[in-house]
């Protein structure tokens, strides 16, 4: 068998066999080449010999379909590479057309450069299903091997190659201490949370997953009850370790709350409830036991951690990562002007050869000239008919003036807001839909105007509908997420009725055109970032940064992209970004929704909740709530975890490039320009009144003070945001100390930065560079405001007030893009705005020499957006510069330092170059009371001082809340020993009772007699006449006997059906109706089940004996905090002892 894989090596990749084919389309491959090529094909005729897998006599019999493009060739290898180029796949019918030479012969000698999918093949036309071996030996690697095996099998000995040559680029098994597992992994097999639960609560619950909602139910298997494990050793009274377990599973916090009675003038009395601190506490520690508990469980087994490496290691390390090579790529029409780098070639190779991609390319890199270049090689492949550029409405002339220098002659329809008017809308969506062009592009608010048909929402809703319906008969899934999702889409699916009957009585009689009309079958996406807003179902509550209502225009992009893929088998839709992630890992979730949907749900993670417990943990702290000045818990995905898995699914769909990859393509920088400014005494009085307002949020004692000209409830929020401007400009802070009123103007940042824009001014005059200054915080108004402080200051430093601009004083497209042209000319040299209005799409990068970061950007995502600014592809300075100003002692450094953690994060994250399995996340919108002393005092040790006196505080709390648990404890103790008491003297007279009945056997035979009846009827009357007279004198008596028992009527009764007691030894409850019929059968009934009831008093002696014996157990362990805290004491003392002094 030929092992034809051999000679491409472990790292099989387009670019490197065709490469050695041809560097050009019209390179020929060498004689030499041809001899070691036809040395391959004999050393391959046991492949020839074998029998063909198939029973057809015409499995090599042409079809014709190759027949529409034939361009003659030398050779094979030749025709191999003409079919890439003409026909973007691999046809061994156009091969043998285009070399001259049979189907087998072509199959022959590419052995081990093509392979047949199993997947793929059609067993009627056996020249059918051949793949390139890039391709082949890409992707899910172990889906293929099973397929491959599974193809053996029916045919033995035919897919040898195929298996050796996936085994061969098999990725090695992980270590079990690399894997991330915790309780909420979606991918544990509910048989293991079973036996967990069964082994540490010891509790037969059965444990049922769904993973189209995500959800987890448990139901108990036996009779439930409370016991010492469920509610002290792994729970508290207020919630027990099942409540933990079922929350932790479905990710919901772990938060207990007080619930209030309260008078509402206008509503009545009203529940209202608020955070126990205590006791949430405690509850948590219990699930951070739980969860610690069922890591060291989950691999205690050597078997169970087998099985448990085999599933994540089958199902998340098994991918691999295709490389695309665009050499081969024709890119016929291309202005000879335009220059595509490698890069972008290869980008618009996976294009072509994916289903869905995401350019995930640095800002600057040419992701317009890779997506134009892409659909008129899809139009020129005959793989594409009508190809939608969607693009923001501040770039659609750019887009415009690109489009038309790259292609002449492309027939391109730009529409554009003023084309698109209600009035005209109508004629533009018919020449879209009745014309044959290369490109229709349009801008956002345009494509957002586009309706889908109502057709296409009532079927998505009906799918969604039989979806949920199987999901709820299938016995194996858990129901109770299904339910919630069947009623949410039953209120979803009223409302959307009442909305298609409001729209068909507004256009009856009107002609419609809805997008799935136009023809469109590609989709270009550019800016994608904008549409990351889409709504998802989370069981989460209360996570910061995570919204899951989203907007309408996003859920109405979901929808359209969903169309697309759907003509186009899952793909052709293309989104691209410089700035994937805009502040969060879980940004990644909505683009894999975008962009592989198939993919997630095949690993079941399809549901935000799953995706979350594979790849993220939540952190929970309390924090004082910004509106209610109460406690809350807040929720933050902070940390995240099998990084590798996420890098390597995300790489399925995103083509990396960072720019600094390929330094020719830039300008040279040689790094931030740190511009230091000198605190001054104002500004320490204004750190030091920061540092007192975060003490008195802290202590629940919050001043009032004025924001944006209202009285206010200070907060951590406003601390950090004023911490922020007093950064800045003291002058912006409207509650700072009197002493912060005035201060030296070249004692400001704005002073320095004015300064260092004069002074390159300058030196670039001759070049007529522009320099753009960012700031955010602060915008034009009437108030002191930077940006007018900014323009002042280079006034006075000589830069005339004609070469200065606002961003901001564009308000339309047309005014836009007269002011940027003007700084692209070097009219204007100085443009001032923020990042929202400067960022994004603003390409004026021609003569920009510098930008100046006069305040700390929000988001990584804003921090790229600016700089991609200036670090762009047709930048004509030899050096730029960018500089930052960091005020000394102030939030920008820590602020800074926040930023650039998270981006080299995420940038490592999106490079496909994740090392480290796990990560953290931090947030720099709101500083803790740590962060806020640290920087106000000027020493890192205090925020640790802070942080361990926290620490303290908890542990302290921890310590009391147990130390009240075990006193509870005790009591229960008391009470359970007397309850065991009882439970064995009960137990001991039922015995005997039931031998004394069982000893009235010929009582019983002889009352089964008819003679008896009548006797029995009278006895049944007296007993009912019996009860009645209790209940209404309130008095306890005997009324009758029965089989030697008592029968005791009672004083009372509260219940629906009338009882009596059976009193001998012991003494026993009988329900017995309210009708005299039947009490004497009911009281047979008792007496012959003395059994089952003796066998409920041993149930209940176990489980109170257990108790005691396990709460004894924790009793033994006291508060369980005493080491810690002295732990934590002594790291305070050290603190304290290097600071000097006690904070």
């Amino acid at each position: 068998m030929l092992q034809g894989f051999r000679y491409y090596g472990n790292e099989p990749a387009m670019g490197e066999y065709a490469k050695s084919i041809s560097k050009a389309l019209g390179g020929m491959v060498s004689r030499a080449k041809r001899r070691h090529k036809e040395e391959e094909r004999k050393k391959a005729e046991d492949f020839m010999c074998m029998e063909i897998p198939v029973n057809f006599e015409n499995a090599f019999a042409s079809d014709g379909a190759g027949k529409e493009v034939v361009e003659h060739s030398d050779s094979i290898q030749d025709a191999f590479v003409l079919s890439v180029c003409n026909l973007a796949r691999i046809d061994i019918e156009y091969i043998s057309e285009s070399s001259g030479k049979d189907m087998k012969e072509v199959i022959s000698e590419l052995k081990g450069s093509i392979f047949l999918d199993p997947a793929k093949m059609d067993e009627s036309k056996f020249y059918k299903g051949w793949v390139s071996c890039d391709e082949y030996l890409s992707g899910n690697i172990m889906e293929k091997l099973k397929a491959a095996k599974c193809a053996n099998v029916k045919y033995p000995g035919f897919f040898d190659d195929n298996i050796a040559a996936l085994e061969a680029v098999l990725p090695p098994w992980l270590d079990a201490d690399d894997i991330f597992v915790t309780l909420s992994s979606p991918w544990i097999p509910a048989r293991y949370i079973e036996e967990f639960i069964d082994r540490v609560l010891n509790k037969s619950y059965r444990v049922r997953h769904d993973a189209l909602t995500g959800s987890w139910s448990l139901v108990c298997a036996k009779g439930y009850y409370i016991d010492a494990l469920v509610s002290v050793t792994y729970g508290t009274e207020r919630m027990n370790a099942i409540e933990i377990i079922e929350r932790t599973l479905n990710q919901q916090s772990i938060v207990v709350k007080d619930c209030e009675r309260v008078w509402d003038a206008s509503k009545g009395y009203r529940n209202e409830y608020s955070v126990n601190e205590e006791a949430t506490l405690i509850a948590q520690e219990k699930q951070k036991m739980l969860i610690d508990e069922f890591r060291s469980w989950i691999w205690a087994d050597d078997n169970r951690k087998a099985e448990i490496r085999r599933i994540y290691y089958e199902k998340f390390c098994c991918n691999r990562r295709r490389v695309f090579d665009g050499s081969l790529l024709r890119f016929e029409g291309l202005s000879e002007k335009v220059k595509l780098y490698d890069y972008q070639k290869n980008a618009v190779a996976r294009i072509i050869f994916s289903p869905n991609v995401l350019l995930a390319h640095d800002v600057g890199s040419g992701k317009t000239y890779e997506m134009i270049a892409a659909g008129m090689e899809l139009r020129r492949l005959k793989l594409a008919k009508k190809n939608l550029y969607v693009v923001p409405n501040n770039i659609l002339g750019q887009w415009k003036k690109f489009f038309r220098m790259m292609y002449e002659k492309a027939n391109v329809l730009i529409v554009t807001p003023t084309s698109f008017a209600p009035a005209k809308r109508l004629d533009v969506l018919k020449r879209i839909r009745d014309g044959s062009f290369d490109a229709v592009i349009m801008p956002y608010s345009s494509f957002l105007l586009i309706p889908l048909s109502p057709d296409y929402y009532v079927n998505k809703l009906n799918e969604l509908k039989s979806q949920l319906e199987a999901a709820r008969r299938d016995p194996a899934r858990s129901t109770s997420g299904v339910n919630r999702k069947i009623a949410a889409v039953r209120k979803m699916e009223s409302k959307l009725l009442k909305k298609l009957e409001e729209d068909r009585k507004r256009t009856a009689g009107k002609e419609a055109i809805y997008f799935e009309d136009l023809g469109i079958d590609r989709l270009f996406l550019d800016e994608a970032h904008n549409f990351k807003n889409v709504p998802f179902d989370t069981k989460m509550t209360n996570v910061l940064g995570l919204n899951s209502t989203g907007s309408d225009k996003c859920d109405d992009m979901a929808d359209k992209v969903a169309f697309i893929q759907r003509q186009n088998g899952g793909g052709g839709v293309v989104f691209a970004t410089g700035t994937p992630i805009t502040n969060s890992i879980s940004d990644c979730f909505i683009i894999q929704k975008y962009l592989q949907s198939g993919d997630l749900e095949l690993l079941g993670l399809s549901n935000f909740d799953s995706w979350a417990g594979m790849f993220c943990e939540v952190t929970r702290d309390f924090e004082v709530d910004v509106d209610t000045s109460k406690y809350r818990i807040a929720s933050r995905l902070s940390k995240f975890h099998n990084l590798p898995e996420l890098a390597s699914l995300l790489a399925n769909i995103a083509d990396f490039h960072h720019i600094g990859n390929n330094s020719e393509e830039l300008p040279a920088f040689e790094g931030w320009t740190d511009c230091m400014v000198p605190k001054t005494e104002s500004f320490e009085d204004f750190i030091a009144d920061i540092s007192v307002r975060a003490d008195l949020v802290r202590d629940g004692r919050p001043r009032q003070i004025q924001s944006h000209g209202q009285t206010v409830t200070d907060n951590m929020l406003l601390i950090t945001t004023d911490g922020r401007k007093g950064a800045l400009d003291l002058r912006l802070v409207e509650d700072a100390p009197a002493s912060c009123s005035s201060i030296r103007q070249t004692d400001s940042k704005a002073w320095k930065c004015a300064a260092n824009v004069f002074e390159l001014y300058k030196r670039f005059s001759d070049e007529k560079s522009a320099q753009l200054i960012f700031c955010d915080i602060s915008v034009p108004k009437e108030a002191f405001n930077i940006y007018d402080e900014l323009k002042k200051l280079l006034m006075g430093f000589g830069i005339p007030s004609e070469k200065i601009a606002y961003i901001h004083d564009a308000d339309s497209d047309k005014g836009r893009n007269k002011m940027t042209d003007a700084v692209r000319k070097g009219d204007i040299r100085v443009l001032i705005g923020s990042t929202f209005k400067l960022g994004l799409g603003v390409n004026v990068q021609e003569r920009l020499v510098a930008i100046h970061h006069i305040d700390v950007p929000w988001r990584p995502s804003d921090m790229v957006q600016r700089e991609g600014r200036i670090l762009r592809q047709g930048n004509l300075s030899k050096q730029v510069f960018i500089y930052r100003y960091i005020t000394e002692n102030s939030f920008d450094a820590y602020s800074w330092q926040l930023l650039e953690t998270k981006q080299n994060f995420i940038s490592r994250l999106l490079s496909d170059d994740v090392c480290e399995r796990d990560g953290s996340d931090v947030d720099g919108t709101v500083l803790d009371y740590a962060e806020v002393k640290a920087l106000a005092i000027g020493s890192p040790l205090i925020k640790t001082r802070v942080e361990k006196s926290n620490e303290l505080r908890r542990l302290r709390g921890l310590q009391a809340k147990r130390k009240e648990e075990n006193i509870k404890t005790l009591e229960n103790i008391s009470k359970y020993e007397k309850d065991v008491k009882r439970l064995v003297k009960r137990i001991e007279d039922a015995r005997d009772d039931r031998k004394h009945f069982e000893s009235q056997k010929e009582l019983k035979a002889h009352e089964k007699k008819k003679a008896a009846a009548d006797s029995r009827k009278e006895l049944r009357e007296r007993i009912f006449a019996g009860i009645g007279r209790c209940i209404a004198d309130a008095k306890e008596e005997k009324v009758a006997d029965c089989y030697g028992f008592d029968i005791i009527a009672p004083s009372y009764d509260l219940g629906a059906k009338h009882f009596v007691y059976l009193r001998r030894k012991g003494r026993y409850k009988v329900e017995v109706g309210n009708n005299p019929m039947g009490i004497l059968i009911r009281i047979d009934n008792f007496l012959q089940g003395f059994d089952g009831y003796i066998s409920e008093q041993e149930t209940a002696l176990k489980e109170k004996s257990e108790y005691i014996e396990v709460a004894r157990l924790e009793l033994e362990k006291g508060d369980g905090y005493a080491d810690e805290i002295r732990r934590v004491n002594a790291e305070l003392k050290d603190i304290d002892r290097k600071l000097g002094v006690a904070v």
